[in-house]
């Protein structure tokens, strides 16, 4: 499919830029986009057989600042994610801490009655 984009939503689409897309992803991510800008997109499927309609145009806008990188923002699913990453090790190091401890605990004892 091929994805257009532009800040005009009254624009020719001749002069709207155009992100083409490669096999039968469901996600893309459209680099370096200005901050706090309102941006159009509408998107045109392509097979073998040729172009198919294109989309009304939705608006989406940018946020207001960010710390990723190429300006791209970060989503609240993304962070949530690294928050749960974040948990998961944080439990599996304690896991693996109390159990070397109780491993060494027992043979300590074991060596200790011997």
């Amino acid at each position: 499919y091929i994805i257009y984009y532009s800040t005009d939503v009254n624009a020719e689409i001749h002069d709207w830029v155009i992100e083409p897309v490669v096999g039968n992803r469901l996600t893309h991510q459209i680099q370096e986009l200005t901050l706090d800008t309102p941006y159009y997109f509408k998107i045109q499927a392509r097979n073998s057989k040729g172009m198919g309609p294109m989309s009304e145009a939705v608006q989406f806008r940018t946020p207001k600042g960010s710390n990723s990188p190429h300006g791209s923002p970060t989503s609240p699913l993304d962070s949530n994610m690294l928050l749960v990453v974040i948990v998961s090790v944080g439990v599996i190091t304690i896991v693996v801490v109390v159990i070397i401890a109780v491993f060494c605990t027992r043979r300590t004892t074991s060596h200790q009655k011997k």
